[in-house]
């Protein structure tokens, strides 16, 4: 049995044939082609940093290595669309398709389909997958520094070429001293831990007090519930990226409000 370690080099590794495979037959000029005859992305940090708290990411999440089907059989547009009109500032759409079970496609729907930003959320192995997101329509993608390590400098500049503001995320606090050494402007800390992919949500009381305040921060996985996010805030986070609680709710859109309601309703009490 495979551990989760090697679990994760083996994402990365199929990843990497993956893009191999499709450099055979897509050329990055034709990439920058396509690019330069599309409309200039939404700005991301913007778009992020102007709307009122409890700014969620709202994450469109088939399945997960270590959960399994979470909503398999989505209608992908449905619940773009949906979130949006439920308050989500943006949209993160998974495209790996082994072993999430997203596609380009999904994200090309979710584009067509809302007025916000879109999150590519991928394993970005290669600086071919960054032209081919925002040839796709992405206004942004996110970046790992667990698997770029200090390569995250040359994806974020040239993401930056392209108009796109990256989610640059981190699990640790040297990951996060290489995140701001690179210049990130927005940082993802993510409370799973990709070496064991157990949750810990005391990463976050951990890592928010090294991160400079003009840099937005963003939190990711293990958010099932308002107090966690109304914890979260007091510690100093900024936003919160939220899939599979979501996901696996009935109603995807009902939940996003749900909890955007009760944060109101307890932030003002």
């Amino acid at each position: 049995m495979t551990d989760k370690i090697d679990f994760l080099n083996d994402i990365v590794n199929t990843k990497k044939r993956e893009v191999g495979i499709k450099k055979q037959h897509t050329g990055i000029g034709s990439l920058i082609k396509v690019i330069d005859s599309i409309k200039h992305p939404l700005s991301f940090i913007e778009t992020l940093s102007a709307n009122v708290p409890p700014r969620i990411i709202a994450e469109i999440k088939k399945r997960s290595p270590s959960k399994g089907v979470i909503a398999s059989g989505i209608d992908v547009k449905q619940v773009a669309t949906d979130f949006e009109s439920a308050g989500a500032c943006a949209v993160s759409v998974l495209t790996d398709e082994k072993y999430f079970e997203g596609s380009i496609s999904d994200m090309i729907t979710v584009k067509n389909a809302v007025t916000i930003p879109v999150l590519r959320k991928d394993f970005i192995v290669d600086e071919f997958q960054v032209y081919e997101s925002r040839a796709n329509g992405a206004d942004t993608i996110l970046l790992i520094v667990k698997i770029l390590d200090k390569a995250v400098n040359h994806y974020l500049e040239l993401s930056r070429q392209l108009g796109m503001e990256p989610l640059v995320e981190i699990h640790n606090e040297n990951e996060l001293k290489t995140a701001i050494d690179a210049g990130a402007r927005i940082i993802g800390i993510n409370t799973r831990n990709l070496d064991t992919f157990n949750v810990s949500l005391d990463t976050i009381a951990s890592l928010i007090n090294y991160i400079p305040d003009n840099v937005f921060t963003v939190a990711e996985s293990g958010i099932t519930s308002t107090d966690i996010i109304l914890e979260f805030m007091k510690l100093g986070i900024d936003g919160f990226l939220i899939g599979e609680t979501f996901m696996r709710a009935s109603s995807p859109s009902k939940k996003l409000k749900e909890f955007i309601d009760k944060f109101r309703i307890s932030s003002f009490k």
